[in-house]
Formats: structure tokens, C-alpha cells, sequence
């Protein structure tokens, strides 16, 4: 499509998007976000100013917080920090 026709879509789905999730919070994002979201399932180690945490990401909380289960099998609630994906371990 057209440059300003794809710029339009896009807006139109953002602008969906912001309403629904105003409406509903992130609740009813989940589902999709589960769908589509690469690393649940996968090894990968989250990197913070303080500390480095690897594990399987579970999934994501309604909060919006990176669920992982550690090496030691603890459950971490994570809101922030860089995500690596842990090669040769998925």
C-alpha cells in the first residue's frame, strides 16, 4: 500500500488498541499479547543495573511484569531490564 494509506492503518489499530486497552487495561490485551509474544517458553537472561537473572519467561502479568522461573525454580515478578535470549538452551 501507499506510504500515507499504511500510515493511516496503523494509526486506526493504535488508536483501536488505546481504547481497548483504557476500556480494559492490559486484561484484555493478554490473550493476543500471549499469542504473539516470542520469548514466552524460551531460556533467556534478564540484565538489570544490579544483578542478572536466567530462566524460562512464563509468561506476562496483568501488571505488565515479565514472569520467570529461575534456575533455582523460584518465580520472579520482573518489571524492567533487557531480555536476552539464551542461545543453544530454548
Amino acid at each position: 500500500p501507499a506510504r500515507n494509506k499504511l500510515a493511516g492503518l496503523l494509526l486506526k489499530e493504535l488508536v483501536n488498541v488505546l481504547e481497548q486497552f483504557n476500556l480494559q487495561g492490559l486484561n484484555g490485551l493478554l490473550p493476543e499479547w500471549r499469542q504473539y509474544d516470542p520469548i514466552i517458553g524460551k531460556n533467556v537472561t534478564l540484565s538489570t543495573p544490579q544483578s542478572k537473572i536466567c530462566g524460562i519467561v512464563q509468561d506476562i502479568s496483568p501488571k505488565g511484569e515479565l514472569i520467570l522461573l529461575t534456575e533455582n525454580n523460584e518465580i520472579k515478578y520482573l518489571m524492567s531490564g533487557e531480555v536476552s535470549l539464551r542461545l543453544g538452551q530454548n
